[in-house]
């Protein structure tokens, strides 16, 4: 007899990180390019590195590519830099293991997205 284990994951794609204090300005530059994947109990926790890091992107939405069976990602990456005056959404592909597929692409016009919806 065989039977099936269903295991169930959590996963976070944090927008930004830091060990500091937070500080409004400095906060637009702590962009990650961090996947943590955890069991449903949350005693086995994976992280995994997406691409490189650009300081002022950070992670703004994601959800799993339709018929990859949760394990490929499409995910929106913000750019709020007051500095520049600038605001950008970039859009990427990756595995649930932090093989890209498609790097950070700029979407066209300076606008922030931050949602992503497969209809």
């Amino acid at each position: 007899m065989r039977v099936e284990i269903e295991i169930r994951l959590w996963m976070f794609l944090p927008r930004r990180a830091s060990n500091e204090k937070y500080d409004d300005m400095a906060d637009e530059r702590r962009g990650t390019n961090i996947l943590l994947r955890a069991d449903e109990t949350f005693t086995n926790i994976k992280k995994s590195e997406v691409g490189p890091i650009i300081p002022t992107h950070g992670f703004s939405s994601f959800k799993f590519i339709p018929g990859t069976d949760d394990t490929w990602i499409i995910a929106l990456k913000s750019e709020e830099d007051s500095a520049a005056n600038r605001t950008n959404t970039y859009i990427t592909v990756f595995s649930i293991d932090g093989q890209v597929a498609l790097p950070e692409t700029p979407l066209k016009g300076a606008m922030k997205f931050e949602g992503i919806e497969f209809v």
